[in-house]
């Protein structure tokens, strides 16, 4: 289980409460297109993007197929 987050305090927040290494990377800036993922989840993040089509292209190509992205808004 990974996760990514543009800022330090969530990555070490949820290190030492349930061991899960972040990546301090902005979405649109990710780029290890080598991992694929189950289960994707942006929480409070798309009203913030640029362009979110773009992003929810990008999660589409990191899942695995059939599998799920869930956003809150």
């Amino acid at each position: 289980m990974s996760g990514i987050d543009p800022s330090r305090a969530p990555h070490e927040l949820v290190k030492e409460m349930y061991n899960i290494n972040t990546i301090i990377v902005t979405i649109e800036n990710y780029s290890n297109t080598s991992n694929v993922y189950d289960l994707i989840i942006l929480t409070h993040v798309v009203e913030h993007l640029f362009n979110p089509l773009d992003v929810l292209n990008k999660c589409n190509k990191l899942q695995n197929k059939n599998e799920e992205l869930i956003i809150l808004l």
